[in-house]
């Protein structure tokens, strides 16, 4: 329970009590951007291992392994896609 001076009007406890409402949601709203954001650059650097690992299949000859990471890379590009713009 919050405790107000007894100065404070009833039309001020309000108001002070939206604004700490508003506040609080702007930065939950926040905080749950930069956790959204972090998780589609690790993603990204996934995306990155697989394409290198994928060249590296291919210069080895190793053409199913590359066929392999190549779907890999495929469904996680359709993740990020749907992380990115699901909004």
């Amino acid at each position: 329970m919050i405790s107000f001076p007894p100065s404070f009007t009833p039309k001020l406890k309000v108001s002070l009590l939206q604004t700490n409402f508003h506040v609080n949601n702007s930065l939950f709203i926040r905080k749950l951007s930069l956790m959204e954001n972090k998780a589609i650059n690790e993603l990204h650097q996934e995306l990155e291992k697989l394409k290198n690992l994928k060249a590296e299949a291919v210069k080895m000859g190793k053409y199913e392994l590359a066929a392999n990471y190549r779907d890999r890379e495929k469904k996680l590009i359709l993740a990020i896609e749907e992380k990115t713009f699901k909004g």
